[in-house]
């Protein structure tokens, strides 16, 4: 849908209307109008809508109230807007950062892990603090993959949420 500030209110409103897959008529029905000339009345801007009208136009067609009359996106929206994705950039970058540090950890608790076994299959024998360190090391490997696991998971929502509010239009529908 194009949201293009210049259109008028009857035109907007045709567009909802069409993208919900109402007709006139079903529309009408929803509102109670007699006729569903009324709505062609109104997406012709001969007529204009009462008040009580555009509060339902706006919930049955999931659209906001500011946009569907101005055409254009209320500023507490595009705050909120803002501060969402601001909160999901930062998000992304502290999972970032996890993920770094987790990967990292994997790797030195393999190395710690690799080192021993080793000395180990050298028939070296191991120190109590080395064995001690395979009965720790090992599971935690494990346990700071599925931490690995879940940061990548987190992180993709959280890119898949900031795309979603960056392509989200006006009205609160998904192109």
């Amino acid at each position: 849908m194009n949201n293009n500030e210049n259109e008028n209110f009857g035109l907007r409103l045709h567009k909802l209307r069409k993208l919900n897959g109402l007709s006139q008529k079903e529309l009408a029905d929803i509102l109670g109008y007699k006729h569903h000339a009324s709505i062609s009345n109104i997406e012709a801007n001969r007529t204009p809508p009462d008040i009580e009208s555009l509060k339902k136009f706006a919930d049955i067609l999931g659209a906001d109230l500011h946009w569907l009359i101005t055409g254009q996106q209320s500023r507490a929206d595009e705050t909120m807007r803002s501060n969402y994705l601001k909160a999901l950039s930062l998000l992304h970058t502290q999972l970032y950062y996890g993920i770094q540090y987790r990967a990292k950890t994997i790797e030195d608790f393999k190395k710690i892990v690799e080192d021993i076994e080793q000395k180990q299959n050298a028939g070296k024998e191991l120190t109590d603090g080395e064995k001690e360190d395979l009965r720790f090391y090992k599971p935690h490997i494990a346990f700071q993959q599925t931490l690995l696991n879940q940061f990548l998971s987190d992180q993709a929502w959280a890119a898949k949420a900031m795309n979603d509010v960056l392509t989200t239009k006006k009205t609160g529908h998904n192109e």
